[in-house]
């Protein structure tokens, strides 16, 4: 009886240790910048037609009026800081069963607030007691992970599905947290 109540106490314990890192992991995140260290731009090849504006760098004045836009062009509203320049890390990941590589970037805050999910998963997983439902919350998880990439290309968790196997989804998932995690700690 006591083995028990140590061993739930220690989960507790564990889950709450995950929620603070994982917070800290953000609140870090969100305040430092992020830049290469190994000398490239950050930037990916020239991506397919589909891809969304916000991604590409490439600014969409169809949804201001022409007063915003005549504003834009005389920099009578200069911006203190252009982020649609600035160069951002990716992460590659090859997929199966073709190989199409996607260029995976940091995730957005409301993104990273799901990956605190992933590390209970994991644990569940390691200890062989994943259900099906948490088993398709990983996928998901997953798929919400390669959505965010440079080409464009939209991921839904069938998507995932279809092309890889679960170990392929774990392997995808370490190692993008673990990228990140180089991100948030380096130096730079």
């Amino acid at each position: 009886m006591e083995n028990t109540a140590l061993l739930w106490i220690m989960t507790a314990l564990l889950g709450i240790m995950t929620a603070f890192l994982a917070t800290d992991f953000i609140r870090i995140w969100a305040q430092s910048p992020i830049k290469r260290t190994d000398g490239s731009s950050g930037h990916s090849a020239p991506a397919e037609s589909r891809t969304r504006s916000h991604r590409t760098g490439k600014k969409s004045r169809a949804h201001m009026g022409e007063k915003a836009v005549s504003n834009l062009d005389t920099g009578k509203h200069p911006a203190g800081i252009d982020l649609m320049s600035k160069p951002r890390p990716v992460f590659a990941a090859k997929l199966p069963p073709d190989g199409r590589v996607l260029h995976l970037l940091p995730p957005t805050k409301a993104t990273a607030d799901r990956f605190v999910e992933i590390g209970g998963l994991m644990q569940k997983l390691s200890r062989g007691r994943l259900e099906l439902k948490e088993m398709e919350e990983l996928f998901a998880l997953a798929a919400m992970a390669l959505n965010n990439n440079r080409e464009g290309v939209a991921c839904t968790a069938s998507f995932v599905a279809e092309r890889c196997s679960t170990n392929d989804v774990i392997d995808i998932l370490t190692g993008y947290m673990n990228w990140l995690s180089k991100q948030v700690y380096s130096k730079n």
